[in-house]
């Protein structure tokens, strides 16, 4: 039980990016590109699967680049609170 309670801490963790919502965020991104054409060619055929693909592909580049700076700002926003800490600039903190 506390093996598993660490792990969710760590994985919902701001200080290293939040890899659970990164890995969520980009299985979005798979599950929709994988989708979209499937369920387009199987409604219309070729000319739904194709904005189907456009779709999902769209998607899928979308939610790459959402959970990339996601996790990046998120690193930076603690890399920043941890060197104003350090600085012990009362003045500015």
């Amino acid at each position: 039980m506390v093996k598993w309670n660490t792990l969710s801490f760590l994985g919902a963790s701001n200080l290293i990016g939040n890899p659970v919502k990164f890995i969520s965020t980009l299985g979005s991104g798979f599950e929709e590109f994988y989708y979209e054409p499937y369920q387009g060619f199987m409604r219309g055929g070729v000319a739904a699967g194709g904005l189907g693909i456009v779709k999902g592909s769209a998607s899928l580049v979308k939610n790459t680049f959402s959970a990339s700076f996601s996790s990046i700002g998120k690193i930076s926003s603690s890399l920043s609170a941890g060197m104003l800490a350090i600085t012990g600039d009362d003045l500015y903190i």
